[in-house]
């Protein structure tokens, strides 16, 4: 193992978005965040939390459902494959950071 390091996977607990996704786009579509969740795999996150910034309530009540959605898809995934611990050709979605209008 000379010259490689070995740790365990990051967390990402606030990603406003990755590889041109931004995860507070009205317009967001389910592929972009699998696009990102599998890309992110090629630095080290293992899990992350998309983010919106503070954004209007369409904004929220488009994007919040989007991203909900890919989450229920990545439970259900790894539900029928018996173990999480089996699928890492993606970063798992923890759940949502919503930065606003809550300050």
């Amino acid at each position: 193992c000379a010259g490689r390091i070995l740790s365990a996977g990051f967390i990402d607990i606030q990603l406003n978005g990755a590889f041109g996704v931004d995860f507070s786009d009205p317009n967001i579509k389910r592929q972009d965040v699998f696009t990102v969740a599998e890309k992110l795999t090629r630095y080290g996150v293992t899990g992350f939390c998309p983010t919106m910034i503070s954004s209007t309530k369409d904004t929220y009540a488009s994007v919040i459902p989007t991203i909900g959605g890919c989450w229920k898809d990545q439970k259900e995934r790894n539900r029928k494959k018996h173990s999480s611990s089996t699928n890492r050709n993606h970063a798992h979605i923890l759940g949502m950071h919503l930065e606003g209008p809550f300050f």
